[in-house]
């Protein structure tokens, strides 16, 4: 269960990492979502573009989206792990 918390974590912090980049970017005036990669192994990539982009979003929606999904699967992903060492400390009842 460790390895996997791990894993996902790492996944939101991709997240946070692609939206601070997005924010910070001189060249993104536009980015669009998508994928790539085969059937059993891909990726989700967001590409900046120059220009506006047909179907892509601004870089401000764009980097909000990921800053706030990559902070949403962290405090899912740590939010267990705070629960209970809470538990562990409160004195017993009785």
């Amino acid at each position: 269960m460790l390895l996997l918390r791990i894993v996902v974590a790492m996944g939101g912090l991709t997240f946070l990492v692609t939206g601070i980049g997005i924010f910070f970017s001189d060249r993104c005036r536009s980015v669009t979502w998508g994928s790539r990669g085969g059937n059993r192994v891909g990726n989700f990539t967001a590409t900046c573009w120059d220009a506006i982009a047909e179907g892509g979003m601004s870089q401000g929606a764009a980097g909000l989206i990921s800053v706030t999904a990559g902070f949403l699967i962290l405090v899912m992903v740590v939010f267990p792990t705070f629960r209970s060492l809470g538990r562990r400390r409160r004195p017993a009842d009785g």
